[in-house]
């Protein structure tokens, strides 16, 4: 999830943040990030535009290859240990 907002902040030639920031300003939907990030309403909508088209396919670009996608067994070992724990009342609502 970070590399997806990551690139798509580059993409609006916008500073990337790290895991702490991320992990302080975690909040769905993304809008509200990418607003504290500096990105105009304009663009966020266009991140936002065709059912976050621009969102998902980044993420899917980036995940093809990740690590967690790889020989998953069990559901509970679908997020990595570093994102799970600090979210984990938000996670429990999408099934991680």
């Amino acid at each position: 999830m970070l590399q997806t907002v990551n690139a798509i902040l580059g993409g609006f030639s916008r500073a990337t943040i790290d895991m702490d920031r991320f992990r302080e300003e975690f909040e769905l939907p993304f809008s509200i990030l990418f607003r504290n990030s500096g990105m105009s309403r304009d663009e966020i909508e266009l991140v936002h535009g065709k059912d976050g088209a621009i969102f998902h396919d980044t993420y899917e670009f980036l995940a093809r290859n990740a690590a967690l996608r790889k020989g998953v067994k069990g559901r509970e070992m679908s997020c990595s240990p570093l994102i799970r724990e600090p979210f984990k009342p938000s996670l429990s609502a999408i099934n991680c």
